[in-house]
């Protein structure tokens, strides 16, 4: 599988709220409560999204685009560094780029040649924060996806004087622009500022107007609630505001509830917060909830969405995505083993699959960081996901959060057939300082509660774990293998 990161500080700088006239039909394709289905824009911001080019702009919710905003040269870069998934490339091309979140996505463009600089001739600055405008825009898509040039044909009537002449007509040529004044559309306004859902509609075209992929979410974390901290509280609000114009599922990783998992416990410290996205919870016990004999308040409480009280693990599907929950108190139900009855099933249940991308999440990492360490009795379970195309595998137990490359049964980091982890303990009760990184780990946060958000597509996924300040701590993309 290949996995496609990028910088937290792009993913938050790119969204900025703005002020809407009027109301707006809230879209159930697009996704944003600010740009309906029936929209001009519809599709190509329907495509923005579900690329994972951009999430909307009030986050964590991101239920809005903000179409009307003003694209800023710095934005431009990142736009462009994604959708061409352009390489890394070292600095010093500008003077004025240092310390700005746009840094990186900057040099990218500069070394694929796609700037300039903003203040010829010396162009030793690229002027990040100014707005790009229409004409701007013309070179910088020309140069992005190898346009050629066309002097020789004016499309519009309001060009013969920019420097971007030729840029402009090879758009123009290319039928990535038709112009600002419909439905005449003999005027291409050059100085005008680029907007945001004028910038979906010019990338869309320039990709050659590819389909928007179907996305649903996955929201998870685990080790959650408690009666004594306000913090599982603080999380809830997040599925609140993360399931206010998305369908999906939340994913328990275990440990619901603290200290004993009894069915009191769930009632009284659970139910007040995450109790509220019960409907569409899908949980996975957690050795807390064993400390009540037989899990009893975690199967009273869940019910048949848990699976067979005498096992505790199940599957279900989520869009076009295969999701395996397991339990991993192996000592409670016969063990985890090679030829144990879960490791059968789970077996017999991935060899089954038609689906192209698969989930399994349950309480015990296989690997972590974190005060616990790794699970070597997963390690049959884990051989199991390598085998059988696991893409993704989550779990709680440690209390913080951490994401691994992509590793082997082994430990060894495996870019085509490991599977990606992740360790989301952070859902509400304390949190534990990790230990120094083991082989593999490619951050950890132990400073902060929080949730995954998985955004799921046909062949792919987005991530982003999201504290309860709402702020995006870490992000990225990847493909199913």
């Amino acid at each position: 599988m290949t996995v496609r990161r990028w910088t937290t500080g792009i993913l938050m700088a790119l969204l900025a709220v703005v002020a809407l006239t009027g109301p707006v039909q809230a879209g159930t394709e697009t996704g944003f409560d600010d740009v309906s289905d029936e929209s001009v824009f519809a599709v190509p911001v329907t495509w923005l999204r579900t690329a994972g080019i951009t999430t909307g702009c009030n986050p964590p919710a991101n239920t809005s685009f903000c179409p009307g905003d003003t694209v800023t040269r710095g934005q431009m870069a990142a736009l462009l560094a994604r959708v061409l998934d352009l390489a890394p490339a070292p600095g010093g091309t500008f003077i004025d780029t240092f310390g700005s979140v746009f840094e990186e996505d900057i040099n990218r463009i500069a070394a694929a040649q796609i700037t300039r600089g903003c203040n010829p001739p010396a162009n030793d600055t690229f002027c990040p924060n100014e707005p790009v405008t229409r004409e701007q825009m013309a070179a910088f898509l020309v140069r992005g996806f190898g346009l050629t040039t066309a002097n020789n044909q004016n499309f519009f009537v309001d060009i013969q004087n920019s420097v971007f002449l030729g840029d402009i007509n090879a758009l123009a040529a290319a039928g990535i622009t038709l112009g600002c004044n419909p439905p005449d559309n003999k005027k291409f306004c050059p100085d005008d500022p680029v907007s945001r859902e004028q910038m979906a509609a010019f990338i869309w075209r320039a990709k050659g107007q590819p389909l928007a992929q179907p996305t649903v979410r996955l929201v998870a974390a685990g080790d959650i609630g408690r009666c004594d901290l306000s913090t599982d509280e603080a999380t809830a609000q997040l599925l609140d505001q993360l399931f206010a114009n998305t369908d999906g599922a939340v994913a328990i990783l275990g440990d619901a509830v603290y200290p004993d998992g009894s069915r009191q416990q769930y009632q009284d410290c659970y139910e007040p917060g995450w109790g509220r996205h019960k409907s569409r919870t899908k949980p996975a016990p957690g050795n807390h909830d064993y400390n009540t004999t037989g899990a009893a308040g975690y199967f009273g409480y869940f019910g048949s969405p848990a699976g067979d009280p005498s096992k505790g693990w199940y599957t279900y599907t989520l869009g076009s995505w295969q999701v395996v929950v397991l339990n991993s108190n192996c000592g409670k139900i016969g063990g985890c083993g090679a030829g144990s009855d879960q490791e059968q099933w789970l077996r017999a249940t991935l060899a089954a699959n038609t689906k192209i991308c698969t989930i399994v999440y349950m309480h015990h990492p296989r690997f972590s960081s974190g005060m616990h360490g790794d699970d070597d009795g997963l390690s049959y379970l884990w051989q199991a996901f390598e085998e059988g195309g696991v893409d993704i595998a989550l779990a709680g137990h440690d209390h913080n959060y951490e994401r691994f490359a992509p590793l082997t049964a082994s430990g060894v980091i495996a870019a085509s057939n490991g599977v990606r982890s992740f360790v989301v303990g952070t859902g509400g009760t304390n949190l534990r300082p990790a230990k120094a990184p083991r082989h593999g780990s490619e951050i950890i946060i132990d400073d902060a509660h929080g949730v995954l958000v998985l955004d799921l597509d046909d062949t792919g996924y987005a991530w982003q774990f999201v504290d309860t300040s709402a702020a995006v701590r870490d992000s990225g993309t990847g493909s199913c293998s």
